[in-house]
């Protein structure tokens, strides 16, 4: 003969629930809704409290996760710099909200770094590929009319030496132009910088 309970609180079913909860704001609202019913159940039920606890961290930080690695895919579709800063600021702003831990806000600030660093590389790469097909002074000049207003919307995220090492190229192919076209290195004109 055996005595079996039934547990009235069905906690297992109520952990099972919250992992499958694919929300973050609906396992929190979960979450705190279960513990505030567990706490007026007239015996002790701090056990229970502690594994759904457990349950909703382990819960959360899955997530969390998933946050992080939509956030790079977001990340890795974007060529403009001010669309990935927004990005990462966004999901700073909402940190403590949404539940971070410092190893994720690292992540996050490592794959902002890694990706500026690539559009910067994909950028100069495309600029170079550009000043070699450019034949004449006028359409270099045009051409430097759109890198530089990409540069100037782009200052804050790219700072002073990208635009440098940018204007240098332009500079090199201005006078290499010059030289075809009349025969004579004309050094001391260069393209002006961005302002």
């Amino acid at each position: 003969l055996s005595i079996d309970f039934l547990d009235s609180l069905n906690i297992t079913e109520k952990i099972a629930h919250m992992i499958a909860i694919k929300n973050l704001e609906e396992l929190k609202n979960y979450f705190h809704s279960s513990l505030r019913f567990l706490r007026k159940v007239p015996f002790y039920t701090e056990d229970y409290e502690l594994e759904m606890e457990k349950a909703f961290e382990t819960r959360r930080l899955h997530l969390t996760d998933f946050i992080v690695d939509q956030a790079k895919r977001h990340m890795e579709q974007q060529k403009d710099f001010r669309d990935l800063h927004d990005i990462f600021q966004d999901l700073m702003d909402r940190a403590l909200e949404i539940g971070f831990t410092e190893e994720q806000k690292h992540r996050l600030l490592d794959l902002l770094e890694l990706r500026k660093e690539q559009v910067r590389r994909e950028k100069l790469e495309e600029s170079i590929r550009a000043l070699t097909k450019i034949q004449d002074v006028q359409e270099l000049r045009d051409y430097w009319d759109s890198v530089k207003g990409y540069l100037l919307r782009n200052r804050p995220y790219l700072g002073s030496e990208f635009e440098n090492l940018i204007a240098k190229r332009f500079d090199e192919t201005m006078v290499a132009l010059e030289a075809r076209d009349d025969g004579t290195r004309d050094l001391g004109h260069t393209l002006p910088e961005p302002r």
